[in-house]
């Protein structure tokens, strides 16, 4: 991003970064975060409220994400990193898609599981908001 925008080093980027993390129904299994994803996951899944996409609901859902960061991603300071690079133009975005369903977390075969997409789309609801495009509340 730097070299096409023309920005040194040291310098902040100024484009607006949704950093997606996926498929977070399998963070059980496939993450250092194991057993300790459950609790996670049930707080994230307590944020589907009915009614219209809100910047306040994805940036509680943000600050989810960096609470469990340091586990997620050790040895690597991912939050200082991004915050270094762009300030605070950035959000984390957990999504999967085929949602949050507590008996289901952690199984992979497509196939045995519905398909309910958790937060695929706020990430480019919000870059379009970011961007000028008035699309949250």
């Amino acid at each position: 991003m730097r070299l096409v925008r023309g920005v040194r080093l040291g310098s902040k980027l100024t484009v607006p970064l949704a950093v997606c993390l996926p498929k977070v129904d399998l963070l059980l299994a496939k993450n250092p975060l194991g057993g300790q994803a459950l609790p996670w996951i049930r707080t994230l899944a307590e944020t589907t409220v009915p009614g219209p996409l809100t910047a306040q609901l994805l940036r509680e859902r943000s600050a989810l994400c960096e609470q469990v960061l340091p586990i997620m991603f050790r040895g690597w300071d991912l939050l200082r990193v991004l915050q270094e690079n762009l300030g605070n133009r950035f959000l984390f975005f957990p999504l999967t898609p085929v949602g949050l369903v507590e008996n289901e977390l952690g199984v992979e075969a497509l196939a045995q599981r519905p398909i309910a997409p958790f937060g695929i789309l706020e990430p480019l609801l919000w870059l379009l908001q970011m961007n000028g495009l008035r699309v949250l509340v």
